[in-house]
C-alpha cells in the first residue's frame, strides 16, 4: 500500500510540473456506448409495455395520459430531419437501442422540410424534391417512416407526430415572397388561408394513410400517442417579434382585410369606434367605412386601439388552434391526442381548448447557433431554473409535457440535465418529458459528437438513461406530497397582455415565487372568476417561509 502510494503522489508531482496541464494529459479520443449493447444491467426495455398502443390508445382522465392499463407516462427522445426515415436495417437497430435506454415514445420532429445545419449538407424529408410544388409526400421516405414506426411500436415505443414544423412555402405553390416572410412561415400559418388549408391536406395525406407494416392508419393506431399542430409558432410571438410589420403583400393586405373585419363585426359605426378609441370621428371614418383601418404596428404605445388589436390576434389564433383541432378530430378522425403549440409563443388559455399542455426549454442554448461551437458553460444545479419555470406555468387539470428539453453540448455540466428532468418530472407528475434530439441525421452510428443536439453519441447524457428510466418510469422518485394551485383571472392575464406584452402566466402571476416548485407539486387554475389579491399575498407570506434561497439566476 506504500508503494502504491509513493507511485501516485510521484505521478501527481509530475503532473503538477508541467508548465501546462493538457501537457500532462494523454491524447482525447472518442468514447462512445455501444450501438448494439448487450443485455445486461443497464437494459431498461422491461420497463416497456410492448407492442406500445396494446391497451388501447392514450387518453386523458383527471388531467392525465391513460390507457386501459392506468396511468401511463412518456419517457421521450426526438428524431429530427433525415433521422425520421432511416433503412429498415438501421430502424431494427434504432428501435432496440431505443428500448434498451427506456424510451417508450418518439417525437417526429421537422419531418415537412429537407434539413441541413452547419455541420452538414441538406438530407431529405418527406415531401418529393419537386421542382413544382411542395405538397406530395415521397413515397420512399413514407415507407422508411412506416417501417421505422412499426418497429417502435413491437419494442413498445410509441410515437408523437409533429405536423407543421419546418415547410416553408414558395412560388411553386403560388406563395411569393419567401424571402420577406418569418422563418418557417411561423405566424403567417395561422391566419393566411390558403396555408391553414395546405396544413390540413398535409395532415390528411399523412394520418389517413395506411401503414403497411401495421395495416393501420395513423388515425386508428393506438402507438400514435400524441400529435402536434405546429412547432414554436403563433402570432403573437411573431407579432411581438416585429416580423408581422414587416410583411410584404399579399400577406399584410389579408391580415388587414381580417383586422377590418372583426373591427365592424364588433363595432356598428364609425362614431361607436371613435368613441371607444378615444379618436376623433373625421380620423377614422373614411378607413371605418372603406375598411381599410391600418394594422397596429408592435411598438404603438398602449392605447385602446393597440389593446383591441391584441384581442384581433387572441381572436385570430383561437379560430387557427380550435379550427384546426376540430378539423383532426371531426374530419379525419384523429383519435390520438392533440396540442397546438408550446407554452411562452402564446396565450395559455388558448392553449388549454386543446387537449394537453407543452413547453420547451434548453440550458445554455447556443444564441446563435454557430461552427465556433461557443456555448454557456455553467452548471444549472445551483438555480435549478429551467425546472422551476416550467413547474410554473403547468396548467391543472390538463397534461403536461416537455417535448424538447436540452444541456447542449459541449456544456461540461450537460450530465445533469436529463436526470434532473425525470426526477422533477415524477416529482410534479408531469406526463411526458422528452430530451431533445437522439439525431438529426441518417449516420445512426457517430464515432464521436456531432452537433450541439444530438444524442445517441453523448456517453455523458446517456449513461444516466437507464436511471432516468427508473425514476421515471419505474417510479423511483415520488409524487410530491403537497400541492399548489394557484387561479388566474382571464380578464387579469390580458390586462397584463395588453400592457406588458406578456402571454406567459404562471404561479408568479399569483404572487408566488416560482422557487416554491422545487418542493410542491404547482400548478395554474385558468378561470374566467374574479381571483381576490388580498388571498393572493396573504398565500404569499405564508408560503414564503417554506422557500429556499431564493436561486440565483
Amino acid at each position: 500500500m506504500k508503494k502504491l502510494s509513493f507511485i501516485i503522489f510521484g505521478l501527481l508531482l509530475l503532473s503538477c510540473s508541467q508548465k501546462r496541464a493538457t501537457e500532462a494529459l494523454a491524447p482525447m479520443f472518442p468514447f462512445v456506448i455501444s450501438y448494439d449493447g448487450p443485455g445486461n444491467v443497464t437494459n431498461m426495455s422491461h420497463l416497456l409495455d410492448a407492442p406500445a398502443g396494446k391497451d388501447g390508445f392514450v387518453r386523458i382522465e383527471n388531467g392525465h395520459f391513460v390507457t386501459d392499463a392506468g396511468r401511463i407516462r412518456l419517457n421521450g427522445t426526438n428524431l429530427t430531419g433525415s433521422a425520421n426515415f432511416p433503412s429498415h436495417e438501421q430502424a431494427d437497430l434504432l428501435a432496440a437501442r431505443l428500448a434498451r435506454f427506456g424510451i417508450n415514445c418518439v417525437r417526429l420532429h421537422y419531418m415537412d422540410a429537407n434539413y441541413s445545419n452547419f455541420m452538414q449538407g441538406e438530407e431529405h424529408g418527406i415531401f418529393t424534391n419537386d421542382s413544382t410544388t411542395q405538397r406530395n409526400l415521397d413515397p420512399a421516405q413514407i415507407d422508411r417512416l412506416d417501417y421505422m414506426i412499426a418497429q417502435f411500436k413491437m419494442k413498445g415505443i410509441y410515437v408523437d407526430i409533429n405536423l407543421h414544423v419546418a415547410r416553408k412555402m414558395d412560388e411553386r405553390d403560388g406563395f411569393p415572397g419567401i424571402d420577406q416572410r418569418p422563418s418557417l412561415d411561423k405566424g403567417v400559418d395561422n391566419f393566411e388561408p390558403r396555408m391553414v388549408a395546405l396544413q390540413k391536406e398535409y395532415a390528411k395525406k399523412l394520418l389517413t394513410h395506411v401503414n403497411p407494416y401495421t395495416k393501420l392508419a395513423y388515425t386508428d393506431d393506438p402507438c400514435v400517442a400524441l400529435v402536434e399542430i405546429n412547432n414554436e409558432n403563433a402570432l403573437f410571438n411573431q407579432y411581438f417579434g416585429g416580423s408581422i410589420d414587416k410583411l410584404p403583400e399579399p400577406y399584410s393586405l389579408e391580415l388587414q382585410k381580417q383586422w377590418n373585419s372583426w373591427i365592424h363585426k364588433n363595432y356598428q359605426s364609425a362614431g361607436q369606434l371613435s368613441k371607444a378609441w378615444g379618436l376623433q370621428m373625421d380620423s377614422i371614418a373614411k378607413d371605418f367605412s372603406n375598411k381599410t383601418i391600418p394594422l397596429v404596428k408592435r411598438d404603438a404605445a398602449y392605447s385602446p386601439v393597440r389593446r383591441d388589436f391584441y384581442r384581433f390576434i387572441y381572436q385570430v389564433e383561437k379560430e387557427y388552434w380550435t379550427g384546426m383541432y376540430t378539423y383532426l378530430k371531426k374530419e379525419l378522425k384523429v383519435k390520438p391526442v392533440i396540442s397546438g403549440t408550446q407554452l411562452r409563443y402564446t396565450s395559455p388559455f388558448l392553449q388549454a381548448d386543446l387537449d394537453y399542455i407543452d413547453i420547451h426549454s434548453y440550458w445554455c442554448h447556443p444564441s446563435p447557433v454557430n461552427p465556433e461551437w461557443e456555448i454557456g458553460n455553467v452548471s444549472m444545479v445551483n438555480s435549478l431554473k429551467n425546472i422551476s419555470e416550467m413547474a410554473a406555468q403547468r396548467i391543472s387539470n390538463k397534461p403536461f409535457t416537455v417535448s424538447e428539453y436540452n444541456h447542449p453540448f459541449p456544456n461540461q455540466y450537460g450530465a445533469e440535465g436529463q436526470p434532473m428532468l425525470r426526477a422533477y418530472g415524477s416529482m410534479q407528475e408531469w406526463d411526458g418529458v422528452f430530451e431533445y434530439t437522439y439525431n438529426h441525421r441518417l449516420d445512426f452510428e457517430p464515432q464521436a459528437m456531432n452537433y450541439f443536439f444530438d444524442m445517441l453519441s453523448r456517453t455523458d447524457v446517456l449513461a444516466h438513461m437507464p436511471a432516468c428510466a427508473a425514476i421515471y418510469l419505474r417510479g423511483d422518485v415520488l409524487p410530491a406530497k403537497e400541492s399548489l394551485v394557484t387561479k388566474i383571472n382571464h380578464a387579469a392575464y390580458f390586462d397584463s397582455l395588453a400592457i406588458a406584452r406578456k402571454v406567459r402566466a404562471g404561479i408568479e402571476n399569483a404572487g408566488y415565487d416560482p422557487g416554491i416548485c422545487l418542493i410542491h407539486k404547482t400548478a395554474v387554475e385558468l378561470t374566467e372568476d374574479p381571483v381576490s389579491r388580498r388571498l393572493r399575498i396573504q398565500k404569499y407570506q405564508t408560503i414564503k417561509k417554506l422557500l429556499p434561497v431564493t436561486p440565483a439566476n
